[in-house]
């Protein structure tokens, strides 16, 4: 589990991908990157910048919610996608 101290968010965030407890922990020097080491042999990088990891993910979202899907699966939600048109 992570834990913004910020005092932004209520509850923890909780990452999952290991299969076996985490003994190791370190954030890189910038602050941006968690690393974990697991009892299941691996190494996992966690991007901790929301804003770096929305723009990952809407890079790779395609093809993008037009309005009339959203009219249709988001009835009481005015039009307002996540991610920006793609170029």
């Amino acid at each position: 589990m992570l834990w913004d101290l910020s005092g932004g968010a209520a509850a923890p965030t909780v990452l999952t991908g290991h299969s076996n407890p985490v003994p190791a922990v370190a954030f890189s020097p910038d602050g941006h990157t968690l690393a974990t080491g697991g009892n299941d042999f691996t190494i996992r990088l966690w991007d901790t910048s929301l804003d770096r990891v929305a723009a990952r993910i809407c890079d790779s979202a395609y093809p993008r919610i037009s309005r009339a899907q959203w009219a249709q699966h988001f009835t009481a939600v005015d039009f307002n996608p996540p991610c920006p048109p793609a170029t």
